[in-house]
């Protein structure tokens, strides 16, 4: 909940490793994707046909937001951002569906020569089991823009070569289109049996959630965005976000617990990340969709299941409104997840 800026102070009882090189794409919006891909080649059209499959995944979804069964797909999107944030939005989407499509829980992926590389004691190498299929994402490719005349061909210089554009500060202008490549998960490789693979001990356990590591987030949340926060017993409401006073508070009430009040945390830290400059103009009913989803994601990082609803009807009145929403919460709550360094918590 954001607390209005107006609203008096004394306010009670109202009421979320991987493949570095594939998830560059965040910076990409859907138009500059689409304007890059001008060539007809085979790999392009490949791409722009898994690009477009994936629109038509989401599309469905968004057609049918009133369904129950669509509730629970949406949290599970949500909890697998959570497990794949390094993941541009678009790479996290087509790693979900086709696990979905292949019946196959993916827990940690990573390219071929990655796995390759990791030893153990420095002596066996990990390795990807002979027969295993890869998982597709889309990876970056950087590429030289050269000269061309008004006619389009490019222009030689006198050793009969392409002449690189160079920017305005005499650099090399570079462009940037993507391709398909392919990762492996950890269980098509040997890497638990080398014990090189470990997950942290209370992910998906939240009976080890306690104290300190909530206490660890509040250091981490308060020392990177500069917030107050504070416990108070204030009724019914897990908390709020207070714009005026750049406060957070969280219901300090003996029946809620460590996760609970983790979950809040994390509901209103949304607040803050997508609602603080625009308090006047943006939808309460969206905003509260948004901030929830992004609690389910940061949540799910943790193992603590937000059984809070995620106000999905919210999430726009159309297909693409759906969409840029959905991916508003997952690129926000990639930033947090780093810029927190929650990985280390």
């Amino acid at each position: 909940y954001i607390m209005p800026t107006r609203q008096k102070a004394n306010y009670k009882n109202n009421q979320f490793k991987q493949n570095k090189s594939a998830s560059n794409g965040d910076s990409q919006s859907r138009k500059e994707i689409k304007t890059i891909f001008k060539s007809n080649s085979d790999r392009v059209q490949e791409v722009k046909e898994k690009l477009n499959s994936i629109d038509e995944k989401l599309i469905n979804l968004a057609e049918r937001l009133d369904s129950p069964e669509t509730i629970m797909e949406i949290k599970k999107v949500l909890e697998f951002q959570a497990s794949f944030y390094n993941y541009s939005f678009h790479n996290q989407m087509f790693l979900f569906f086709q696990s979905i499509e292949r019946n196959y829980y993916l827990e940690q992926v990573a390219s071929f020569q990655q796995w390759k590389s990791l030893k153990k004691d420095n002596k066996e190498n990990v390795h990807v089991r002979k027969g295993e299929h890869g998982f597709y994402v889309l990876v970056p490719v950087e590429y030289t823009i050269y000269e061309r005349d008004e006619e389009g061909n490019y222009i030689l210089d006198s050793e009969n070569e392409k002449i690189p554009e160079l920017d305005e500060n005499g650099e090399i202008k570079k462009g940037l289109t993507f391709k398909l490549g392919y990762v492996f998960d950890v269980n098509q490789t040997n890497a638990k049996e080398l014990g090189i693979y470990k997950k942290l001990a209370y992910r998906n356990n939240e009976t080890l959630i306690d104290e300190s590591i909530m206490n660890k987030l509040i250091e981490s949340i308060i020392n990177r965005y500069k917030l107050n926060i504070e416990f108070k017993n204030i009724g019914a409401a897990g908390g709020y976000y207070k714009k005026s006073e750049n406060l957070i508070v969280i219901n300090n009430s003996e029946e809620k617990t460590v996760a609970n009040k983790i979950s809040t945390l994390f509901h209103e830290l949304g607040h803050f990340l997508m609602h603080s400059s625009d308090e006047d103009t943006f939808r309460r009913d969206k905003a509260e969709g948004e901030a929830e989803g992004f609690s389910y994601i940061l949540s799910s990082f943790f193992g603590i299941e937000n059984k809070s609803e995620l106000y999905i009807k919210s999430w726009g009145n159309n297909a693409d409104e759906f969409k840029a929403t959905l991916e508003n919460i997952s690129t926000t709550a990639k930033k947090a997840i780093r810029e927190l360094n929650l990985e280390k918590i």
